[in-house]
C-alpha cells in the first residue's frame, strides 16, 4: 500500500500539481476542492465528493447520515444556520491507496464566520475518509469526523499559534 504524510509548517496539507496522476495527489485534490466548497458555501462542490450510498458520522452532532440526500441535507442546514459562512483549514493528511481503495486521515480546523466575518467557534476535528474509485473517480463511500481529546486539542492549537 503506498502512503504519503505531510505535516507542513503552515499548517495546511499542499495542494499537488494538476498532472499528477497518483492516486494520493488525486485524493488530496479532491480534499482540497471539498475545503474550497465548503469555504465558499458551495453545497454542489461539497457533496460532489461522495458515493450515493455514502455513510458519514458526525462527531458533534453524534449523528449517522446514510446516502447522498442526507449529506446534502446535513450540509444545506449547516450553511443556513451560518449565515458569515463556514472556515475550513485542511491540516495534517496522510493518504494510502491500493487498487480501487484508499484511505485518507485528516486534521481540519472548523469554524464558522459571524456576519461580520470574524472567525468564532473554531475547533479541531480529525476525519477518516474511506474511499472507492468508480467510473474513473475517487468517491467517499464513508465519512467519519471525530473530536480530538482535550490533550491532542490543546497540542494542536499551539503548533498552530507557532
Amino acid at each position: 500500500m503506498a502512503g504519503r504524510h505531510d505535516r507542513p509548517e503552515t499548517g495546511k496539507t499542499p495542494m499537488p500539481g494538476p498532472f499528477d496522476p497518483t492516486p494520493e495527489a488525486e485524493i488530496r485534490r479532491l480534499l482540497h476542492d471539498w475545503a474550497r466548497a465548503v469555504r465558499a458555501g458551495d453545497l454542489e462542490g461539497i457533496v460532489a465528493h461522495c458515493a450515493p450510498d455514502v455513510v458519514w458520522f458526525d462527531a458533534l452532532l453524534q449523528v449517522r447520515y446514510e446516502g447522498l440526500e442526507g449529506y446534502r441535507r446535513h450540509w444545506r442546514r449547516s450553511l443556513a444556520e451560518r449565515p458569515g459562512g463556514l472556515t475550513l483549514r485542511v491540516g495534517e493528511t496522510e493518504i494510502a491507496a491500493a487498487g480501487d481503495v484508499a484511505f485518507a486521515r485528516c486534521r481540519h480546523r472548523f469554524g464558522a464566520r459571524s456576519a461580520d466575518g470574524v472567525e468564532t467557534a473554531a475547533r479541531w476535528l480529525s476525519m477518516t475518509l474511506c474511499l472507492r474509485r468508480r467510473e474513473g473517480r475517487w468517491l467517499a463511500v464513508e465519512e467519519h469526523f471525530a473530536l480530538p481529546s482535550e490533550t491532542e486539542e490543546n497540542a494542536l492549537r499551539a503548533a498552530s499559534a507557532a
